[in-house]
Formats: C-alpha cells, structure tokens, sequence
C-alpha cells in the first residue's frame, strides 16, 4: 500500500466511531457539536458537514436549475431524499463521531479510513477505495 495516501489515516473503533484528527477538531468551536453525515453523490465515501453547511450544499445541488423552488414538484422530491441522506451525529467529548452502519457499507467503509478536509466539508474514504481513486486522477491536467 502507498505510503503517502493523502489526508490522515484512521481506524474506527468497534462502535464505528471516527476520531477526529485533532488539526480538524481545533479548528470546530467548542460549541460545535453536531454535524451532519451523508455519503458523496456517487457513492465513494462520506462526507462530514456542519448543519449549516449541509443545507448550504444541498441548496447549492439546484443552482444549475435555477434554485430551488418550492412550487418545482421534482425539486421537492429531490430535496426530501437529499435531506434524509443526511444523518446527524454528534461529537463527543474525546472529538470522536459515529459513522452510522448503512453509510459505511453504501461506501465501503470496514475499519480502516483516510480523512480530509474538502471545501466546506471533510471526506472520509475507505483506505483501498481511496487509493484506487487517487491513482485513477490525473492532477498534472490542472497544470497544463
């Protein structure tokens, strides 16, 4: 396996807990405990929002169409599955949050974890299925 996978390794524990690496945690107010977890729209990992940040997100999923709309039958639908996609979870005192079952098998989460901060979230890959995707991006075509 690479050495150098990006991001911090991480095991979760038995209860499927996630420990925060503590570079994330610092930069979270003491006050933030809550968060919200839904897996990535393709269904390669989870991602970790604030609550606040989540609806921003799934708000931002309509702007191709316009914005959301209350009166667009099709966006309301959309918006009730986005939103229940999204589980909310709290932190707990050691800054550890728990990954719930299902999403972790819809993304091929068992123990070992590779963990991010992405734009306004963190990702949260299964080891191997991040390595694959790593390896299958060609970065150099930002460059040229």
């Amino acid at each position: 396996m690479a050495e150098d996978l990006g991001g911090q390794r991480r095991k979760l524990d038995a209860k499927g807990r996630l420990s925060l690496p503590s570079a994330l945690a610092k930069q979270l107010p003491d006050d933030q405990r809550g968060f919200k977890v839904t897996t990535s729209p393709d269904g390669s990992c989870l991602y970790i929002f604030e609550s606040e940040k989540f609806k921003e997100w799934v708000h931002s999923l309509f702007e191709k169409q316009g914005g959301y709309s209350t009166s667009n039958t099709a966006h309301t639908k959309m918006l009730s599955v986005l939103m229940s996609r999204g589980l909310y979870v709290e932190r707990d005192n050691a800054d550890r949050i728990g990954l719930s079952a299902d999403q972790r098998k819809v993304v091929g989460i068992d123990t070992d974890v590779v963990v991010f901060e992405s734009l306004d979230w963190i990702e949260v890959w299964d080891v191997k299925r991040w390595e694959a995707h790593r390896n299958s991006i060609d970065i150099l075509s930002l460059f040229d």
